[in-house]
């Protein structure tokens, strides 16, 4: 059993509505600060998403509750990337 849990979800604004993954340690135990990973953009992001994911994990791991998550118009996030008034 991984000493780490992993919950996906959705956050913020239901017409706006961000997913991201919330990794804790399994059983308790965490610390008075957490951590939020801000992902790179584009096709760095995809480079980049095991490595992310990995240390998300090892903070858990560490006691660290940690947030990773999609931006708005990425991923699994609401949104749409071409729209006017996008980032």
């Amino acid at each position: 059993v991984s000493p780490v849990e992993r919950v996906p979800g959705y956050f913020g604004p239901p017409e706006r509505s961000l997913f991201g993954w919330l990794h804790r340690p399994r059983g308790g135990g965490t610390r008075d600060v957490a951590v939020v990973l801000c992902p790179p953009l584009g096709y760095e992001a995809h480079g980049a998403h095991r490595t992310v994911r990995e240390l998300a994990d090892a903070a858990a791991s560490a006691g660290f509750v940690t947030l990773r998550f999609d931006y708005d118009a990425t991923g699994d996030s609401a949104g749409d990337l071409l729209a006017v008034g996008q980032w």
